[in-house]
């Protein structure tokens, strides 16, 4: 059975989608977590784990986001919600409008 403790450091990728939805460009940033939300509520004993993330908003230093945790057999594993302090380390902020995807 895999070990439930290990699920909220795989769950704290919310930085990453945020990156995924920057885009390659000279922008840089950290992210570190104000709060990490893990609500778990299935077991699994599968090697794979999927975390599905998106950030709808991120604006003048925050971000919010959630992901869903699933292992490849399409269970249900967990559900996160995360808020983050968002700290400019190159370039300027890009504008994302991710209204139409």
């Amino acid at each position: 059975r895999f070990d439930r403790l290990a699920l909220p450091p795989i769950a704290d990728t919310l930085p990453g989608a945020m990156t995924q939805a920057i885009g390659p460009g000279g922008y840089r940033f950290y992210a570190p977590s104000l709060d990490l939300t893990v609500q778990l509520v299935d077991d699994t004993d599968r090697e794979w784990i999927l975390v599905d993330a998106e950030v709808p908003r991120a604006r003048v230093g925050w971000a919010v986001g959630r992901a869903t945790l699933w292992d490849d057999t399409g269970r249900l594993l967990g559900l996160v919600s995360q808020a983050m302090y968002v700290k400019s380390l190159a370039g300027t902020p890009p504008t994302v409008d991710a209204a139409a995807r």
